[in-house]
């Protein structure tokens, strides 16, 4: 008897669904059908707004043309990670005022900077690994950690990318630019100091290579002895402590030598792509995105006066009633 009831009550609940879901597709289809009656009864207004949007996204697609993207990859050295985005957002807060200043500033379209997200590069840094072992070891999302824009900042490699509406001063105002902070006094010692202690640091370690050199080169030749035993370079047990003392030199000598490349300036350009034409795909181009808006907002507005109209015709009901 219960089996049965149960049975009763399910297939109730799934009769219900039933007309819950027809009905849902139902409504649905009348919105649908109300929609391309609205817009039938409107259509002059619709084929003005489509044939307006069509004319301005043709015009704004054809001054897009002629714009050019210049990406370039820096490395902000001595800290300066913080200050070459405050500066990017300067630079862009103070554009119009600069135009008047500097002419080739209003080939300016927009500017823009953004990580090159490469967590080898945090991993490779010694004080960043200790920050990431502390927040992962606190039970931080990883996946959050490295979403963080603050985090982010981390990373070595940054891209700078400027978009112009002429290929003619891309290169000045990328200069002017980096030049903002590599020109200030501060940095400037940085880097001499850097350079400087680098410089040393790599005759350091060519002495090193230079020594270890000398200790194989006399276990070739079979020219080392230790308490009267001649050792050669079969018989010296210690050989590969002095292969992997060799091979963390010449590691630490590639790694010197890419500072002293890359502390030659606060910002340093690694490589940069000059006035590439930008490609814009089909539903990026205002010619399709324009129309669409038009009259979608034309929608939206007539909806919203519907509910106005709908709502307060109720609202006036109300009032008559209580009185």
């Amino acid at each position: 008897m219960e089996t049965q009831q149960e049975n009763n009550n399910q297939e109730i609940d799934l009769v219900f669904l039933a007309k819950k879901i027809k009905g849902f597709f139902l409504s649905i289809g009348f919105l649908i059908l109300r929609l391309i009656n609205f817009i039938i009864r409107n259509k002059i207004i619709v084929i003005i707004l489509f044939i307006l949007g069509i004319s301005l996204g043709v015009y704004f697609d054809k001054k897009s043309k002629n714009n050019f993207k210049t990406e370039v990859v820096v490395v902000p050295n001595f800290d300066s990670v913080d200050l070459l985005y405050s500066e990017v957002e300067n630079f862009k807060s103070n554009l119009n005022s600069n135009k008047s200043k500097y002419d080739f500033l209003n080939d300016v379209v927009d500017l823009r900077i953004e990580s090159i997200e490469n967590i080898n590069s945090i991993l490779t840094d010694k004080d960043n690994l200790e920050i990431f072992k502390v927040l992962t070891s606190n039970g931080q999302d990883l996946s959050k950690i490295l979403k963080n824009e603050e985090f982010k900042k981390n990373y070595k490699y940054h891209l700078i990318t400027l978009k112009t509406n002429s290929s003619v001063n891309s290169q000045k105002i990328i200069d002017f630019l980096l030049n903002t902070i590599n020109s200030k006094p501060y940095y400037k010692q940085r880097s001499a100091f850097a350079i400087k202690n680098q410089t040393n640091a790599k005759q350091q370690a060519e002495k090193s290579i230079e020594q270890i050199n000398k200790i194989l080169e006399n276990l070739g030749n079979g020219s080392v002895s230790v308490v009267g035993k001649d050792l050669n370079i079969n018989s010296y047990d210690q050989l590969s402590n002095v292969i992997e003392m060799k091979d963390y030199y010449m590691k630490k000598l590639v790694d010197i030598n890419t500072k002293l490349i890359e502390y030659k300036s606060t910002i340093y350009p690694v490589n940069t792509s000059f006035n590439n034409k930008i490609h814009q795909k089909i539903y990026e181009k205002m010619v399709v995105i324009l129309p669409l808006f038009l009259i979608g907002f034309y929608l939206f507005l007539s909806y919203i006066k519907y509910l106005y109209a709908k709502y307060n015709n109720l609202y006036q009901k109300t009032k008559i009633t209580n009185a």
